[in-house]
């Protein structure tokens, strides 16, 4: 699919082409919950699956929240707040 833009090239003014990308998460639209994300599980996740997320939130509309930890108890609790609310979470850390 090609879309003409209004914009002019630098060379003859005419209007510049511009392929139409899909959109990359349309796929997730249907989908009912995180769970559905094909090798999605409990605990850690990488990779595809950790993107897989990200764009299943985009298509749903939500944020998924980081976490700074600086403790093992800080860590816990962010754990224990995502299970209660059946949410993903992210944890990071950082040096100082």
């Amino acid at each position: 699919l090609k879309l003409t833009i209004p914009q002019h090239s630098r060379s003859f003014g005419e209007p510049a082409l511009v392929e139409a990308m899909a959109d990359p998460c349309a796929q997730f639209k249907d989908m009912k919950s995180y769970w559905d994300i094909p090798g999605m599980k409990a605990g850690v996740i990488t990779g595809d699956v950790a993107w897989n997320l990200l764009q299943y939130a985009k298509a749903k509309g939500f944020a998924i929240p980081a976490f700074n930890c600086t403790g093992s108890s800080v860590c816990n609790s962010v754990l224990e707040g995502a299970a209660k609310l059946g949410m993903p979470a992210y944890i990071q850390f950082s040096e100082g």
